[in-house]
């Protein structure tokens, strides 16, 4: 009750000082614990038991005072017991006040989410409330812990807490369980292991030591101390750490260093040294540690310990030397060395350390590391550096003389090797060379060394060229007609070692490079260096020509010196060279100048041809344009007539070639043109036409110059060119057009035919594996020739058609043909029909019309028993005899799966014979089991109905069931052709509308035929088996998931979860485990096969099951498109129900009619999760109220339904072969009358249709779950679909089931 704010009785009054005092919000508030105002709320309590006259610390004070606490805690405005309590502390006795406390620790634990600060606080404040009842050491170890929850400073705090507990004895309070718990509630074991795991990692060893160093005291603490039971309980192997004697000093140095970028990562494996042994046998460190590994951090030799410690202080020593590149020695001489550390190395490093000179260091690093595995310019360059570093430091020349030495020869001469090699002056490497042998002659105490091992060597250094004269040298290079070959050829003699007169070439090139002061005529002095450079020229004509250059007309000089001076060595470059220079005379030589230009330029021209003369011609008709590929015939033509001394047949031009070209160049200027155009679009040439590289030129050639519209198969071929003009398509284009142009009349046909399927393949109508069938299935062909078969060879390859039969191609050659046909003749009886019905209307007229048409006037009356009507479709085939065809080309994909209605099946022939008194009939199927060229061996009427195979055909579903109707129809007197006509016609229009044994309606429609009644099931049982299983063994998946389903179930109670199971519940599973594995692409004969032979005793009992289950299974489930399923469903595996069992679906009919019928909108999606064991009642019986429930359970959500779904296989319990272990298993409904609510209690079972079954990832894959399937399933992630985003569609489909249209 609320408080009367005027009240004044003593409990209103303490009551209200308590809130009013703000104590909860030290508790439970913004305020620290410090705050709490404890002195008032107890000078309140005080206050109160001296006017209710109370003696503290007895019984009757302690019973009163437990009241008003509770009274407190009950209040309406905001009372809080633990204030209450704290308030009264003092005024309590021990026991009592003891108690509560326990009671409220009690109460903290047990919440639904423990709340230990809350005990934590009360404790802190219990003590400052009354000091005798919680011990200090309890005391300070709840604030320890305190501190630890706030997390400020985790591994301190940790240190703090377990300090304090060290005093904790016989606790009154808080106990180790407590304190345990309260840690587990932080995850303390992980955060802790997480810390210590983060500070190794990071190589952080002092604040590691730091972090562990409170566990040492454990060890001489007693087992039952509050703090060794603690440790021992959360922190795994603690006496590992207790083990660990690092050198602190050593630690603490390392971690406060600061090292140059990427050195600390680097030093990872020195610092390991230091840190604990991870071995299990309690090293002091890992330097001690041979089972924790501690030589393969640092390699030693003999696995030697004075080694590993000399190591350790050698970097000690190393980190006091100012500079990176001491650590950089360091880490390359004895951590990252491949060799192993022995005393050599360590004095080596120790000997380098000494310097102190960081400069020094680095020079001696510098040269080591570039001993191997680099060039030659680095090592002369450490090398160069090196020497001069070492003047004063005689221990190092000592210790290093004799291998700085036989490095400098072996540099040397490796560097002179590399000169030699190279193509050019190589500065770079020439200058290096240089610099490193005057470094040496600059070096006294290594001369003298490298005297002791080549007295030679030296003196071959002094001959080097110095500094000076190879900086002349190189500055020349800088002038356009400086004699580049004269000192390339120089400096291979100097530095690679080659041989020739050095002194001579240079003072070739001294005076080369004189002659270039100013006032020499550069043009001129161009154009000499320039003929004085080209290659393979006669010497006669090129000392003509230098000659002439000095009296050559200037214009002349510097057009020609434009076109030879080229810095390429690329042949093109100097090909383009040719062709300009034969521009450039034959352009003089036209325009008839006054100067004349000198027979010498001719000869050099002819002389720059000849050596290359089909090389040159080859490439200019690659690489020319048309237009200046004739100007450059026509040029040489001119310069080098036929029949004098310098004649184009000279240079390699036959009279042939010629020929040709003048040909191209005036008969098919205009095709030429059309094919230039064609490989400038693409980049390619036209070097194939004018060198004839492919046969039938002409014909190409003949084609693009006409002047008339080709043929589109002509179009087609030239287009290849268009889209791809390359040598080979190109030669497939010219086969192939010769050889149409001159194919048989079957040739021509086997062209076009080819042609119009392969146009028919971007429209999707036909397959490019089909026409790969058919183009083999022409060639192999007799009708044709062999200029045939050969052109055919190379159209198909210019299509890009594979060589062999693709099965998948042929299958949907041979369908899509069969399909054609089925389409024709279904034109031809519709035209046929009009024909009858002209006929009938005015015969004359007709005949008159039709041979005005050229068509054949099949008049009726042939046979008179035969209907005017059904002339079109029945035929005789004997005496009384008649076949009918029933084209099938109504039926959908989806409707002849359901009915198993093979899909090559295009139509269904009945005989039927009267000859007897008793009608005969038998069924077959075209084209595949037609009876033709067979005898027949119908069944009668009037007889019991046949249940196996009648004639020839094999038993399907279909069969049985038009036989069965057959022989009832029969039965009933009835030989009238179009009754019987009618009555298979509306058969095969629904085929699961009548019942498969008696023809009676079923009452609703149904996808997949079916018996309508217990006394029907048991005569289909008699049906051959292909027959009543055809819907389990044509979809091994639905087998599997049926399976499956039997399978869990197997576990449960079998009479209720599988009525009537002819296998016994102990034997189930085993039976279910040996059947195959159920691989979809098996066919249904081989299915049954595997399910049915073989010696294996399993195998009748497998036929029991299956039959038991083919005749339980009334319904249509099947696996269907992407178009049919719900969408925005990814990875999950889709089942559609098409119809319900009879009895249920009928039901549902009867709700959807008082909606409205099939004029009514569609029920609603709904998702429904249930248990894999469940499955198979489900399919079998729909989905019923179970267990006295208010009603079917629905969702809108599927999401919602997931939480509700059982795991195929969970717990164990699933069939190892089935391909859907791991999956969720989820039902979609359709709910009549359905609005979108969430949640839907359906107390009207017949309401509710199932549309499919789902069987999604699992989103939360079982513990322990690997390998493949449980990688898939942390892949895969729960749908979301929102029946808000689908439910238009899926309503579509749910209408579409009904009408018949789904899948069309």
């Amino acid at each position: 009750m609320n408080l009367n704010p005027f009240a004044t009785s003593p409990r209103t009054v303490w009551h209200r000082q308590l809130i009013n005092s703000g104590a909860h919000l030290a508790l439970f508030g913004s305020r620290p614990l410090n705050t709490f105002p404890l002195e008032e709320v107890r000078q309140a309590a005080d206050t109160y038991i001296n006017r209710v006259k109370l003696i503290p610390d007895t019984q009757s004070c302690d019973v009163h005072l437990g009241e008003l606490i509770n009274e407190h805690a009950q209040r309406d405005f905001g009372g809080l017991k633990d204030v209450a309590l704290l308030a009264c502390m003092h005024l309590l006795s021990h026991d009592r006040g003891s108690s509560m406390l326990m009671s409220l620790k009690q109460e903290c634990v047990s919440m639904a989410r423990p709340d230990y600060p809350r005990f934590l606080r009360c404790v802190i404040l219990s003590r400052e409330a009354n000091r005798l009842l919680v011990p200090e050491q309890e005391y300070r170890t709840a604030q320890a812990l305190m501190r630890l929850l706030a997390e400020p400073n985790f591994l301190e705090s940790v240190n703090n807490l377990f300090q304090t507990m060290q005093h904790l004895v016989s606790p009154a309070i808080l106990f180790a369980e407590d304190i345990t718990r309260i840690l587990d509630s932080i995850n303390f074991r992980e955060v802790f292991k997480q810390s210590l795991d983060d500070l190794q990692a990071n190589k952080k060893y002092m604040s590691l030591y730091t972090a562990v160093n409170w566990i040492r005291p454990m060890t001489t603490l007693q087992n039952t101390s509050t703090a060794k039971i603690v440790c021992t309980t959360l922190i795994e192997n603690w006496e590992h750490w207790t083990a660990w004697t690092p050198d602190r000093e050593r630690l603490m140095r390392w971690e406060g260093a600061t090292f140059a970028e990427g050195q600390r990562q680097r030093l990872h494996r020195v610092f390991d040294l230091e840190s604990p042994d991870p071995s299990g046998y309690r090293f002091a460190a890992m330097k001690e540690s041979i089972p924790g590994g501690c030589f393969r951090l640092v390699t030693v030799a003999n696995n030697d310990f004075r080694y590993l410690n000399h190591v350790l202080v050698l970097f000690d020593f190393a980190m006091q030397i100012p500079g990176k590149h001491a650590i950089e020695l360091f880490l390359f001489l004895l951590v990252e060395n491949e060799n192993p550390v022995d005393y050599d190395l360590l004095v080596l490093t120790q000997t380098i350390l000494e310097t102190r000179n960081d400069s020094c260091i680095k020079a001696v690093w510098s040269w080591l590391s570039n001993l191997r595995g680099t060039s030659n310019n680095n090592r002369m360059g450490a090398l160069t550096r090196l020497l001069p570093a070492l003047e004063t430091k005689t221990a190092l020349q000592e210790k290093l003389g004799r291998d700085i030495a036989n490095d400098v020869i072996q540099t040397l001469l490796a560097a002179k090797e590399e000169y030699a090699d190279t193509r050019d002056v190589a500065e770079n490497l020439a200058l290096s060379i240089q610099n490193l042998a005057q470094a040496v002659l600059d070096t006294p105490w290594l001369r003298r060394i490298l005297d002791d091992f080549d007295d030679t060597f030296v003196p071959n250094l002094r001959k080097l060229p110095t500094e000076d004269v190879l900086t002349n040298i190189f500055n020349s290079l800088q002038e356009r007609h400086a004699p580049v070959q004269q000192i390339e050829e120089y400096l291979g003699i100097v530095f690679g070692g080659k041989e020739g007169d050095a002194e001579a070439l240079l003072t070739s090139i001294q005076k080369a490079i004189r002659f270039m002061a100013p006032g020499v005529d550069a043009d001129r002095a161009n154009l000499g260096l320039a003929v004085n450079n080209l290659k393979g020229i006669d010497e006669d004509v090129s000392e003509a020509c230098l000659n002439h250059i000095l009296v050559e007309d200037l214009h002349i000089v510097r057009d020609l010196l434009k076109i030879l001076r080229t810095d390429s060595n690329k042949a093109r470059d100097h090909y383009h060279s040719h062709v300009r220079f034969a521009r450039e005379l034959a352009r003089r030589v036209r325009l008839a100048q006054r100067i004349r230009v000198d027979q010498c330029w001719y000869k050099l021209l002819f002389s720059l041809l000849k050596p290359k003369a089909r090389e040159i011609m080859a490439w200019s008709a690659k690489e020319l344009p048309v237009e200046e590929w004739y100007q450059w015939l026509n040029n040489l033509k001119l310069l080098f007539p036929h029949g004098e001394g310098l004649s184009v047949t000279g240079l390699g031009v036959s009279r042939e070639e010629l020929a040709w070209w003048d040909l191209l160049s005036t008969k098919y200027k205009t095709a030429v043109e059309k094919l230039d155009e064609m490989h400038k679009a693409r980049g390619t040439d036209l070097k194939w036409l004018f060198f004839q590289e492919t046969d039938n030129i002409t014909d190409l050639l003949d084609l693009l110059q006409r002047q008339d519209s080709p043929s589109s198969f002509q179009n087609f071929l030239v287009s290849c060119i268009k889209q791809r003009p390359y040598l080979y398509v190109v030669r497939l284009v010219c086969t192939s057009l010769a050889a149409a142009n001159q194919a048989s009349p079957q040739g021509q046909t086997a062209f076009q035919s080819i042609y119009t399927r392969h146009k028919q393949t971007t429209d999707e109508w036909w397959t490019r594996e089909a026409t790969e069938a058919l183009t083999i299935a022409w060639r192999q062909s007799n009708e044709i020739t062999d200029g045939d078969r050969e052109g055919l060879a190379a159209f198909s390859e210019l299509l890009g058609l594979g060589p062999d039969v693709d099965p998948n191609g042929l299958h949907f050659a041979r369908q899509s043909l069969l399909s054609d046909h089925v389409r024709i003749m279904a034109l031809a009886q519709e035209l046929d029909q009009m024909r009858a019905n002209l006929q009938n209307d005015d015969t004359a007229r007709t005949t008159a019309f039709l041979a005005e048409l050229g068509v054949e006037d099949a008049r009726p009356g042939a046979d008179p028993s035969i209907p005017d009507r059904l002339s079109s479709v029945v035929e005789g085939v004997g005496d009384r005899q008649y076949e009918i065809c029933f084209p099938l080309n109504h039926l959908s994909a989806l409707q002849r799966r359901a009915a198993a209605i093979d899909e090559t099946t295009r139509m269904v022939l009945v005989r039927i014979s009267f000859q007897t008194p008793q009608p005969s009939f038998c069924v077959h199927f075209h084209p595949n089991d037609d009876g033709s060229g067979r005898n027949h061996n119908p069944a009668f009427s009037g007889w019991e109905p046949p249940d196996g195979k009648v004639c020839t055909t094999k038993p399907t579903l279909l069969s049985y069931l038009l036989n069965r109707a057959l022989s009832l129809f029969l039965s009933q007197a009835q030989r009238d052709l179009v009754s019987i006509y009618e009555m298979v016609t509306t058969l095969l229009k629904a085929p699961g509308a009548n019942c498969v044994v008696c023809s009676r309606s079923m009452g609703c429609k149904l996808w997949r035929p079916s018996f309508c009644s217990d006394t029907c099931g048991e005569i289909f049982q008699r049906a051959p088996i292909e027959v009543r299983t055809c819907h389990l063994i044509n979809e091994p998946t639905i087998l599997d998931l049926l399976l499956g389903s039997i399978y869990a179930a197997a576990s449960e109670d079998t009479s209720d979860l599988l009525p009537g199971c002819p296998v016994s519940r102990s034997n189930l599973r085993t039976v279910i485990d040996s059947f195959p594995r159920l691989i979809s692409n098996t066919s249904a004969a081989q299915l049954l096969s595997l399910i049915r032979g073989g010696p294996d005793p399993m195998a009748v009992e497998r036929e029991q099951l299956l039959s038991w289950m083919a005749l339980r299974f009334r319904g249509c489930l099947m696996s269907i498109s992407s178009d049919l399923r719900i969408p925005s469903m990814p990875g999950v595996v889709q089942f559609m129900m098409l119809n319900a069992p009879p009895e249920r679906e009928q039901a549902f009919s009867h709700y959807v009619g008082l909606a409205g019928g099939e004029e009514a909108p569609s029920g609603g999606l709904t998702f429904h999760g249930t248990s894999v064991e469940r499955l198979w009642k489900i399919v079998t019986e729909g989905l019923r109220n179970v267990s006295g429930g208010r009603g079917v359970a629905l969702v809108d959500e599927a999401r919602t339904a997931m939480d509700y779904s059982g795991r195929v296989g969970a717990g164990g319990n699933g069939w190892q072969k089935s391909s859907f272990m791991n999956r969720r298993l989820m039902l979609a409904c359709e709910l009549v009358g359905h609005s979108r609510q969430g949640t839907h209690i359906v107390s009207e079972e017949a309401r509710v249709a199932v549309r499919y079954v789902l069987l999604c990832p699992d989103p939360e894959p079982e513990d322990g779950e690997d390998g493949e399937a449980g990688q898939q399933m942390q892949v895969f992630r729960m749908p979301v679909t929102s029946t808000g985003d689908v439910n238009e569609t899926v309503r579509g489909h749910f209408a579409d089931i009904r009408t018949g249209e789904l899948g069309r």
